[in-house]
C-alpha cells in the first residue's frame, strides 16, 4: 500500500499482503509506527523451495556444471560423495562450522541485508558451493563474483540474484561454475490454494479478534517470534551432516 493511500485510511486495522516475503521496499513509518497488522503468506511453496535447493545441491555433487556444456564424451572432475559433505542452511535455528554447501533460505530484514559480503565469503570453507533461494539483496553481487573467481567458492546455484533480472553482461552468466535459474523456484506450486486457506482463516479469526495467522514484524520485515537470528558471527558455530 502506497503511503499516500495509507495516509487516507483512517480505519484500516489489517493489511494482507499477497506474497510471503515482503522486504524493507514495503514498509515506511508511518506503517511501521501504526496500529496497523500485516500478515503474509508465509508458508505457501515450501515444499517447491526446497526442491529447488536439492536440485542445485545434486547438480553440484554430480558435477553438471561440467558435464553438461561441455558436449563430448570425456571424463573430468570425480563425483562429491554427499554423505560426507557438510550443509549449511542460513535461515533457520542453528549455525554450521566449514560447510562444503550453503543453502540460503533466510528473509531480507533489516540485519540480513547484504550479509552474504567478502568478510563472510572469506571466512566459509575455501571450495565451498554457495546456494542462494531467498532474497537477493541478502548477497553483495560484487563479492560473490570475486569469491567465485579465487577459487573461495567451487560454484554458486542462484535463483535470485542482485539485481533482477541480471544485465546480460554479468560476469556471472560466463562462469561455467554457477548455474542460474531467474526466480522460478516456486514455479508450479499451488500456492494459490494455499493462499486462499490461509486469507479465510485470518478473515474468520479478525471478525472474532482472535490473533492473526503469519502476522510480520513491521521493524524487521519479517514474521513475529522468529527464534535466534542467524547473522554472519553465528554461521560457522556447527555443522549438520546429510544423512546417507
Amino acid at each position: 500500500m502506497p503511503p499516500e493511500l495509507f495516509a487516507r485510511a483512517k480505519k484500516l486495522r489489517w493489511i494482507c499482503a499477497a506474497r510471503a516475503g515482503l522486504g524493507g521496499d514495503w514498509f515506511y513509518d508511518a506503517l511501521v509506527q501504526s496500529d496497523v497488522i500485516v500478515t503474509n503468506m508465509r508458508g505457501s511453496y515450501n515444499e517447491h523451495l526446497s526442491a529447488h535447493a536439492v536440485a542445485f545441491l545434486l547438480a553440484f555433487a554430480r558435477r553438471f556444471e561440467h558435464y553438461l556444456p561441455q558436449k563430448q564424451w570425456q571424463r573430468g572432475p570425480g563425483m562429491i560423495d554427499l554423505p560426507t559433505q557438510t550443509v549449511l542452511i542460513v535461515g533457520v535455528d542453528g549455525a554450521g562450522s566449514e560447510a562444503d554447501f550453503v543453502i540460503v533460505t533466510t528473509p531480507e530484514t533489516p540485519e540480513t541485508l547484504g550479509m552474504f559480503n567478502a568478510s563472510l565469503f572469506s571466512r566459509m570453507k575455501r571450495g565451498s558451493y554457495f546456494i542462494n533461494i531467498a532474497r537477493s539483496r541478502c548477497v553483495v553481487t560484487a563479492d560473490l563474483i570475486a569469491a567465485l573467481r579465487s577459487g573461495q567458492l567451487a560454484g554458486a546455484g542462484l535463483n535470485v540474484v542482485d539485481p533482477e533480472p541480471l544485465p546480460r553482461d554479468s560476469p556471472l552468466w560466463g562462469m561455467p561454475n554457477v548455474l542460474i535459474t531467474p526466480h522460478v523456484a516456486i514455479s508450479g506450486a499451488p500456492y494459490r490454494q494455499k493462499w486462499e486457506e490461509i486469507l479465510l482463516e485470518n478473515c474468520r479469526r479478525f471478525a472474532k479478534n482472535e490473533p492473526l495467522l503469519n502476522v510480520v514484524d513491521k521493524e524487521k520485515w519479517y514474521r513475529r517470534g522468529n527464534g535466534r537470528r542467524t547473522l554472519p558471527q553465528a554461521l560457522l558455530r556447527e555443522g549438520t551432516k546429510v544423512s546417507g
